[in-house]
């Protein structure tokens, strides 16, 4: 139906005038932007539970589109920058050993000097080796926080796209009292069934006949006439046949098609945003840093903690003065 086409692309460039182009966008606002899509499933879940095409609860595709949310992007990039700051820092300071070394080289000369000097080359050669990884950190960093930003606004786009507020034309409340004249009267006379098909018959052209519209009337009122002896059991189960053949055929599909759109985006971000961090842990961990190297105005790192001490100390025997061996256990009162 156009009226749908039209509410999911009037969602669409609702969240596409809050893109960034080549920048970061944030995940929350994106995810905000993107839960317009959920509605479709707030509104036409509970008659794909009652059909039983639905095995989810509304929880579930909350908690799945929202497993993104928390990511701080933003702190990461200013994490970023602050790294590469100190890199280039770092670069400079070698340069500079370099080029004091180049001038030792120049003016001093002997065993002493030549030990010196290439103790100072493998550190100078150590360090940049360092850096230049550090700066492949930074690189990968930087891309992976582009892909996380890309995946979920990715994901967002793809979920308002879900956005229907009607299925064949027919309304989530229409659409359950359809669902519901199957589920309870597929067994025959039941009076919500018959409620559910009294209602129906005035808006869904299959079910527009005096044997649907009136059969609660006609019994209740004890009315004359050929319509009387309509089977109540019969007309509640070609009520129910007639919903089910076009629920399985217009609702079913509609709303399939839309769960699998759903996981589909979903898994596709969960995919992006595990090989983004795939990517940062391998590229830390392949980094081994020489002792001693850390990023300038940075702390000493803490020394290991010591052994406990014990917290009766004053209770605990000392050893025995003198050249022997200490007692084995405390010594007994003079």
């Amino acid at each position: 139906h156009g009226s749908d086409a039209q509410a999911a692309n009037a969602s669409r460039l609702a969240l596409g005038e809050h893109l960034r182009p080549d920048s970061l966008n944030d995940p929350e606002d994106m995810l905000d932007l993107g839960a317009r899509g959920l509605e479709f499933f707030e509104l036409f879940l509970p008659a794909a539970r009652r059909l039983r095409y639905e095995s989810l609860e509304l929880t579930d595709y909350y908690a799945r589109f929202d497993a993104e949310r928390g990511m701080r992007l933003h702190a990461l990039a200013r994490d970023v920058d602050t790294l590469g700051r100190s890199i280039d820092a770092a670069r400079a300071e070698l340069d500079d050993n370099e080029k004091c070394v180049t001038a030792v080289r120049t003016g001093w000369s002997g065993i002493a000097a030549s030990a010196a000097i290439d103790a100072a080359d493998r550190r100078n050669v150590g360090s940049a080796a360092t850096v230049d990884r550090l700066r492949d950190l930074a690189e990968v960093l930087f891309e992976a926080n582009l892909t996380l930003s890309a995946a979920v606004t990715n994901k967002a786009y793809k979920v308002v796209s879900l956005h229907q507020p009607t299925v064949g034309g027919y309304s989530a409340a229409q659409i359950d009292v359809l669902a519901q004249t199957y589920a309870e009267g597929k067994d025959g006379d039941n009076s919500v069934a018959k409620d559910c098909m009294e209602d129906a018959s005035y808006w869904f052209p299959e079910l527009a006949d005096d044997d649907y519209r009136h059969v609660n009337g006609l019994y209740k009122d004890g009315g004359a006439g050929a319509l009387r002896r309509l089977d109540r059991d019969d007309v509640v189960r070609r009520a129910a046949g007639i919903t089910k053949d076009w629920l399985d055929a217009n609702f079913r599909r509609v709303y399939e098609e839309k769960q699998q759109e759903f996981t589909a985006a979903c898994a596709d971000c969960a995919e992006a945003v595990h090989a983004a961090y795939d990517a940062v842990v391998a590229e830390a961990r392949s980094i081994e840093v020489p002792p001693g190297f850390r990023p300038e105005d940075t702390p000493e790192p803490a020394p290991a903690p010591s052994a406990p001490e014990a917290q009766n100390a004053g209770t605990v025997p000392a050893a025995a003065p003198g050249p022997g061996p200490p007692p084995a256990g405390p010594a007994g009162p003079g």
